[in-house]
Protein backbone atom coordinates (compact mmCIF):
# COMPACT_ATOMS: atom_id res chain seq x y z
CA UNK A 1 0.00 0.00 0.00
CA UNK A 2 1.11 3.57 -0.91
CA UNK A 3 2.65 5.17 1.89
CA UNK A 4 1.17 8.24 1.09
CA UNK A 5 -2.46 6.53 1.20
CA UNK A 6 -1.59 4.94 4.46
CA UNK A 7 -1.14 8.71 5.96
CA UNK A 8 -4.24 10.11 4.59
CA UNK A 9 -6.67 7.12 5.35
CA UNK A 10 -4.82 7.64 8.77
CA UNK A 11 -4.72 11.10 9.00
CA UNK A 12 -8.24 11.18 8.44
CA UNK A 13 -9.44 8.36 10.77
CA UNK A 14 -8.04 10.14 13.64
CA UNK A 15 -8.91 13.55 12.72
CA UNK A 16 -13.07 11.66 12.54
CA UNK A 17 -12.25 9.78 16.13
CA UNK A 18 -10.75 12.82 18.07
CA UNK A 19 -13.76 15.05 17.09
CA UNK A 20 -15.82 11.37 17.92
CA UNK A 21 -14.29 11.61 21.84
CA UNK A 22 -13.09 15.64 22.13
CA UNK A 23 -15.72 16.77 23.99
CA UNK A 24 -14.46 14.47 26.82
CA UNK A 25 -10.83 14.91 26.97
CA UNK A 26 -9.75 18.42 28.17
CA UNK A 27 -8.26 20.53 25.42
CA UNK A 28 -4.51 19.90 26.44
CA UNK A 29 -5.32 15.77 25.76
CA UNK A 30 -6.70 16.62 22.07
CA UNK A 31 -3.14 16.20 20.49
CA UNK A 32 -2.19 13.26 22.40
CA UNK A 33 -5.16 11.82 21.76
CA UNK A 34 -4.66 12.55 17.50
CA UNK A 35 -1.05 10.95 17.89
CA UNK A 36 -2.26 8.09 19.75
CA UNK A 37 -5.57 7.35 17.32
CA UNK A 38 -3.09 8.39 14.42
CA UNK A 39 -0.31 5.15 15.72
CA UNK A 40 -2.97 2.78 15.90
CA UNK A 41 -5.03 3.26 12.38
CA UNK A 42 -1.40 3.42 10.76
CA UNK A 43 -0.29 -0.08 12.13
CA UNK A 44 -3.45 -0.97 11.67
CA UNK A 45 -3.50 0.01 7.54
CA UNK A 46 0.43 -1.77 7.69
CA UNK A 47 -0.19 -4.59 9.17
CA UNK A 48 -3.17 -5.08 6.74
CA UNK A 49 -1.07 -4.16 3.79
CA UNK A 50 0.97 -6.99 4.32
CA UNK A 51 -1.23 -9.66 5.29
CA UNK A 52 -3.08 -8.53 2.09
CA UNK A 53 0.27 -8.78 -0.08
CA UNK A 54 0.92 -12.45 1.14
CA UNK A 55 -2.09 -13.48 0.70
CA UNK A 56 -1.68 -12.49 -3.09
CA UNK A 57 1.56 -14.10 -2.86
CA UNK A 58 -0.40 -17.42 -1.86
CA UNK A 59 -2.96 -16.97 -4.15
CA UNK A 60 -1.04 -16.03 -7.57
CA UNK A 61 2.12 -16.03 -6.85
CA UNK A 62 5.19 -18.05 -8.15
CA UNK A 63 5.38 -21.75 -7.14
CA UNK A 64 8.72 -23.15 -7.32
CA UNK A 65 8.96 -26.79 -5.94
Amino acid sequence: MNQRLVHDIAYATALHLLQTVQGRLREEEHQDAFEEFYAIVKAGLEAFAIHDERRLERLYGPRRN
